[in-house]
């Protein structure tokens, strides 16, 4: 009786280690606007955002974000930082996606106003996507999340009083987002 015993192994070069990166390319649309005194004022606009991170497991993701998410007058340039989980370990995989960051902002209408000066804030999003695989290198992933968006703006009265109000932005945001697969990274120890 005979037995073939095969061994595989795979080594990486002494030395050097690896890990895994991705980067995110995304367009959307915003549905939402500005809740003041139990009013809201419907604000739709467009965002943008691209990202590039590293694949912490086999389904979850962690990385750094730009973005800017442009409504009637206002601009927001949000840098965040973001973590993706798949719930499953599939190609074609439902994902949860979660930003946290801080926006710059800026107002393009009408700021005639003594003082006038409108900041940003605190940036949050919370979303559930469907990731698709488009062919061996990419996925398009279609989210809708929450985003809130603070802000604040400064000004001064007729009386040359200074007053501060803080705004809150709630919108849906419908987005396509187009990921490039994992790639590989050695790194020098």
């Amino acid at each position: 009786m005979g037995f073939i015993v095969i061994s595989a192994s795979a080594q990486q070069e002494a030395g050097k280690s690896s890990y895994l990166t991705y980067q995110r390319i995304e367009v959307g649309y915003l549905f939402g606007g500005q809740m003041y005194n139990n009013t809201f004022t419907y604000n739709p606009g467009v965002n943008f955002q691209g990202a590039y991170g590293f694949k912490l497991s086999k389904r979850v993701y962690s990385g750094l974000g730009l973005g800017f998410h442009s409504l009637e007058n206002e601009r927001f340039i949000p840098l965040f930082a973001e973590v993706i989980g798949k719930t499953n370990k599939k190609d074609n995989s439902p994902v949860i996606r979660m930003q946290m960051g801080y926006a710059h902002a800026w107002y393009n209408g009408y700021d005639d106003i003594a003082g006038f000066d409108f900041k940003g804030g605190a940036y949050f999003s919370a979303g559930y996507g469907l990731q698709l695989q488009v062919n061996a290198m990419y996925y398009a992933t279609f989210f809708l999340s929450y985003v809130h968006q603070f802000g604040q703006i400064e000004f001064e009265s007729y009386s040359e009083s200074s007053y501060q109000q803080q705004l809150n932005y709630d919108m849906l945001s419908l987005t396509l987002s187009l990921t490039r697969k994992e790639s590989s990274k050695h790194v020098e120890n």
